[in-house]
């Protein structure tokens, strides 16, 4: 096949990935699919960096749910990748040599994937204001921190970090519209009682 195995922080991102693929009941891994991997391991450069541009997992799926959508039928049980991420994948390694590091981490992949310069993952980036020179800057300074010691990918979310994440999902599926949005909008939910909502938490 030719292909370079993956490393173990690649292969956790892929897995992220593909777990927040069939969450959205999508067909295929996307860029912003690795985008919601890396996101989703908070205690590493890449989600620190990105969480320091203001760019979180909750509102980032939200976005990807409204431009991808959100399908009724569930996903397949192989998912494709898409040229755009096989090609941040195989980058991946490209910029940790250049960083001088021997192995692949999620923030490698991160930083391959703003080589992608039309993929989603890059326009939401954009959308959130994020300028790829700046999050080169921030990954580099996060990858020389310490890595904060109190939560790491297996920490257990705090019961209000899991009631935005619910919040943010609404807003998805409300924006997405559709059978569902108009579900939740004839129970009286709609984008004004879900902002109330992410006010008091």
């Amino acid at each position: 096949m030719g292909a370079e195995p993956l490393s173990d922080g690649e292969r956790a991102v892929v897995a992220a990935a593909e777990a927040e693929a069939r969450k959205l009941h999508h067909d295929r891994l996307g860029t912003e699919h690795l985008l919601l991997g890396v996101l989703s391991h908070p205690g590493e450069p890449g989600a620190r960096a990105l969480a320091k541009l203001g760019v979180t997992l909750g509102p980032t799926r939200a976005q990807v749910m409204r431009i991808v959508g959100l399908p009724e039928a569930p996903s397949p049980p192989a998912l494709t990748q898409t040229p755009m991420a096989r090609s941040a994948l195989g980058g991946a390694l490209r910029e940790a040599i250049e960083a001088g590091h021997t192995t692949v981490a999620s923030e490698h992949v991160l930083l391959a994937m703003l080589r992608e310069r039309d993929s989603l993952a890059v326009r939401i980036l954009r959308d959130a204001g994020v300028d790829p020179r700046r999050l080169r800057e921030e990954v580099a300074t996060a990858a020389a921190a310490p890595a904060p010691s109190a939560a790491g990918p297996d920490a257990d979310p705090s019961p209000a970090d899991g009631a935005a994440l619910g919040a943010h999902v609404l807003l998805g599926v409300l924006a997405a519209g559709g059978p569902a949005a108009d579900l939740l909008r004839a129970h009286g939910v709609d984008e004004t009682a879900v902002g109330a909502l992410l006010r008091r938490l």
